[in-house]
């Protein structure tokens, strides 16, 4: 089971390329299974450009199933427990705190190593996809100037990172799952955050 959740209205997260490469990857396979979790609260135009993808990738024998609302608790976490890898294919990241929540349950990841990923995502707790820059606007700048950079995702590297993932060892998908909580716990969890929090509010009490 492949997991992704994001936003399908944000530009970013380029989506179709995780539910393609995935199609294409294992359309022969109905063993495996892509969950797509919907963070947005109207689907109106995000089912017709998925219904499109279906239409012109098919026939195929994997299955997509996508999720639409609130989960609780409880069903998140269920999600987890039955996920094998999580799937990020986005352009750029702020944090991508999904991908961090499921790293943080022995998840380990298919996704590029840029922008804030690039501080948390390697070869030892992921399938690293290729990806490379482009000249891009910042969104907000009505003059549309390209003085910025978005990262451009490598969909055969993508699509090899799907096969590869599915045919790793149980030795090695432990080591993997084991080094992604332990990196999340070291870096992001409340006890690291809360001594440099700690550390800092010190420097200006000791002025």
């Amino acid at each position: 089971v492949f997991t992704s959740m994001f936003n399908p209205e944000d530009g970013r997260k380029n989506w179709e390329d995780i539910v393609t490469a995935f199609c294409w990857a294992f359309r022969d396979d109905p063993q495996k299974t892509l969950v797509l979790k919907f963070t947005c609260p109207s689907m109106a135009s995000s089912w017709g450009r998925l219904f499109m993808l279906f239409s012109q990738l098919n026939p195929f024998s994997c299955r997509v199933v996508v999720i639409h609302g609130f989960l609780t608790n409880e069903e998140m976490q269920a999600l987890v427990s039955v996920t094998d890898y999580f799937v990020n294919a986005s352009k750029a990241e702020g944090q991508c705190l999904p991908l961090l929540e499921f790293m943080a349950e022995g998840v380990p990841a298919i996704a590029p190593c840029h922008t804030a990923m690039a501080s948390y995502i390697n070869p030892e707790n992921a399938f690293v996809v290729d990806s490379s820059i482009v000249a891009t606007c910042w969104p907000q700048d009505p003059r549309e100037y390209e003085r910025c950079f978005f990262y451009r995702i490598d969909w055969e590297s993508l699509r090899n990172c799907y096969l590869d993932s599915a045919d790793v060892d149980e030795k090695t998908y432990g080591e993997m799952s084991f080094n992604a909580a332990k990196l999340v716990r070291e870096k992001y969890s409340l006890l690291t955050v809360g001594e440099l929090l700690r550390n800092y509010l010190v420097q200006f009490e000791n002025r």
